[in-house]
């Protein structure tokens, strides 16, 4: 499995996610046609640490998730629940992935109007 699966999974099983967005978390892109509120996650950059061997074991990947919504007030409250749910707690899965706050923004897509709340962060995985 991978972080981004273990990710996934996680938010899948966090009920009080799920009671804001239902199934509606994408990976790098959301169908135009998702109604709101929605969440996408994608990776923005990936580091990793090689160790003596020439083995890179360890992955650093910046991942961004945007929440989507028709008002700022909702968009804050969606990625306030999120941040809670999973921020500096480690995830079930294979990988190991946990995650560090890095950055946050607010945004207004002018073609759709929706507002979203971006937040990124720093995790830290194992290499599968």
């Amino acid at each position: 499995m991978s972080y981004q699966s273990d990710i996934y999974e996680a938010i899948k099983a966090s009920a009080p996610l799920t009671a804001l967005i239902g199934d509606r978390f994408f990976w790098d892109v959301a169908d135009s046609s998702t109604t709101t509120p929605y969440i996408v996650a994608q990776t923005v950059s990936n580091d990793g640490e090689t160790d003596f061997d020439g083995f890179r074991d360890v992955s650093f990947p910046l991942i961004q998730f945007s929440a989507w919504a028709k008002t700022k007030q909702d968009a804050i409250e969606i990625m306030s629940k999120f941040r809670t749910g999973l921020e500096g707690r480690n995830l079930p899965g294979a990988s190991d992935v946990s995650l560090s706050f890095a950055g946050e923004q607010s945004t207004r897509d002018p073609v759709t109007k929706l507002y979203g709340e971006i937040i990124d962060y720093r995790a830290s995985t194992n290499t599968n």
